[in-house]
């Protein structure tokens, strides 16, 4: 991976974060539960991962789940609800940000 290289969709922050664990894709899908040939998807940018499948990639990976997910808010949102569109205006990505908080918290509480 190019040190230069945008980490503003979810395959590049997959593809580094598997890259500095020296984890392959087998390596994840076996971790996960994922088939390979999702998480391969995701790699590509063919398909986006779920927000469970993110977290849970993100805890073998020892990554922020936002961060993967790209909902940190910190680089364009490359989701399926906005794919494509480029960088998301504040006030659009206000409630998505929160509904994922919320996403994420209510797993965490089920999880602990």
């Amino acid at each position: 991976m190019k040190y230069n290289e945008a980490l503003h969709t979810i395959g590049s922050r997959l593809r580094l974060a598997m890259h500095a664990k020296n984890i392959y894709t087998n390596d994840l899908a076996d971790a996960t539960n994922i088939d390979p040939g999702n998480i391969a998807a995701y790699l590509d940018e063919r398909e986006i991962p779920s927000l469970e499948q993110c977290k849970s990639m993100a805890d073998v990976l020892g990554v922020v789940p936002d961060w993967l997910a790209c909902l940190d808010n910190s680089t364009p949102i490359h989701v399926a609800l906005f794919k494509g569109r480029g960088k998301v205006p504040s006030e659009e990505w206000a409630p998505v940000k929160e509904y994922a908080d919320f996403i994420l918290k209510s797993y965490e509480k089920k999880n602990h």
